[in-house]
């Protein structure tokens, strides 16, 4: 008797392993519909290739909703399916594979840049950005990121693992945020594990071969950025260092503004604005940390006239310090006004 239920298991394993998707198995990254012939009694779908019923027993599987019409039954993912990744669907002791397959024409996901780029940084540096080629997808993504030490061992509680990450409206960069409890002297999370960088040690931001993008496919490749920290910073930005240049009036020459000063990139693109006549100007602008150069290219040429650049209070250097106050400071000695800086230019008509 044990023998022959050996067999039968066999025998339904074999069926279960064999078992060819319908014809009439449709699926997208949005959802998976399949007739209700062979979904009388629901269905659920599992990430992966499931052959057996003791994986399923033993897999979560995916969350999301079903609906039951009236010639098929549908199943739409809390999260869409990823492209180039197998699932499996079990509806009514039946397992059939499917696999979202990448369009040929569809180019991978790449890091098209990292911020600061400069290859040393102050110690306690607050912030990273990167940027990334397409839309990055969001969900779990602070696993495939991290810091490693210079023996290569990842550091810690070294990233702030916000429940809903910082990106673009466009979903292609990404701020990342070193642990700010770490980075501030006095807090209990630097007093207990210290700061998450040392001075003058070789670190590396590690972007794993692993991150999807939002279609759920795979990046092309993975990346590591090294880097060198110097002492901390902890002084706030000077506005009376910045080299501003001259215009060509009815150019589209780039506004070039030397800060001489090593500037955090998100907060640059947030606190910088140019007007005339107080119309404010449109244009793209770039921040070069190399040169601690930046370039702002108008969409219209410039007029003869005298430009205001106006500089919100929040624009920060690498290590956080505005031009309001500095990030690690005593918290009694927080002023409560709000200040703005402003510089003038005369455009030069030739």
């Amino acid at each position: 008797m044990r023998y022959i239920f050996g067999i039968f298991l066999l025998i339904g394993f074999l069926k279960v392993a064999g078992q060819q998707p319908p014809e009439n198995l449709s699926y997208t990254t949005a959802h998976v519909s399949i007739s209700n012939a062979y979904a009388t009694s629901g269905l659920k779908v599992f990430k992966g290739d499931i052959a057996d019923y003791n994986r399923v027993h033993n897999t979560t599987p995916i969350i999301g909703t079903t609906k039951k019409g009236d010639v098929s039954t549908t199943f739409t993912p809390l999260v869409p399916f990823d492209q180039e990744t197998p699932y499996t669907l079990v509806c009514d002791d039946q397992f059939f594979h499917f696999e979202i397959k990448r369009s040929k024409d569809q180019p991978a996901m790449t890091v098209s840049g990292i911020y600061p780029s400069i290859d040393e940084v102050p110690a306690n540096i607050l912030k990273w950005y990167i940027q990334f080629s397409q839309p990055v997808n969001p969900v779990k993504i602070y696993e495939h990121i991290n810091f490693l030490d210079h023996v290569g061992k990842p550091i810690d509680r070294s990233i702030l693992h916000l429940g809903a990450p910082l990106l673009s409206e466009d979903g292609t960069l990404l701020t990342v945020w070193i642990e700010p409890g770490r980075q501030k002297r006095m807090l209990g999370p630097n007093r207990h594990l210290g700061s998450v960088f040392e001075p003058h040690r070789q670190y590396t931001l590690l972007i794993a071969d692993t991150l999807k993008d939002a279609d759920g496919v795979p990046i092309a490749r993975g990346v590591r950025h090294t880097f060198t920290t110097t002492d901390s910073d902890r002084t706030k930005p000077a506005l009376a260092n910045w080299v501003v240049a001259a215009l060509q009036a009815d150019t589209r020459q780039p506004l070039k503004i030397t800060s001489n000063d090593h500037l955090d990139y998100g907060s640059l693109l947030d606190a910088f604005s140019i007007s005339l006549d107080g119309h404010r100007v449109e244009g793209a602008l770039t921040y070069d940390s190399e040169t601690t150069t930046i370039h702002f290219t108008p969409i219209d040429k410039w007029k003869k006239g005298i430009y205001t650049i106006q500089l919100e209070y929040q624009l920060e250097d690498l290590a956080g310090n505005n031009l309001y106050h500095l990030f690690d400071r005593p918290i009694e000695k927080q002023k409560k006004e709000v200040v703005f800086e402003e510089l003038t230019l005369s455009v030069v008509c030739k």
